[in-house]
C-alpha cells in the first residue's frame, strides 16, 4: 500500500511530498498549472519504505493554484496543490 501525504498545503516556501512505497522503484511526480501546462516534472528511483521529494516554491512559475500527479509502478495519485 501506498501512503502519500503533502505538507503543508497550502505552501508558501516549501512543501514536502512524503510517502511510502512497498516495492523499490521508479517514481514519477508531475505538477501542472491551472490551465493544465507541465510546470514541473521529477523522476527519482526510491528505495522500498518511506520516501519525500521537496518542492521549492522558485520550482513553480508563480503563486496560484496548481494540480499534481505522483505515480509509482502500483499506484497513481492526484490531488491539488497551493502556493500563496
Amino acid at each position: 500500500n501506498n501512503v502519500f501525504t503533502i505538507s503543508p498545503n497550502p505552501f508558501s516556501k516549501q512543501t514536502t511530498f512524503n510517502f511510502s512505497v512497498e516495492n523499490a522503484g521508479q517514481i514519477e511526480l508531475e505538477i501542472f498549472d491551472i490551465n493544465g501546462r507541465l510546470v514541473f516534472s521529477q523522476q527519482k528511483h526510491m528505495q522500498a519504505g518511506k520516501n519525500k521529494i521537496k518542492i521549492q516554491k522558485a520550482n513553480l512559475p508563480t503563486n496560484g493554484i496548481y494540480f499534481y500527479k505522483i505515480k509509482t509502478d502500483q499506484r497513481v495519485d492526484s490531488g491539488k496543490l497551493i502556493l500563496f
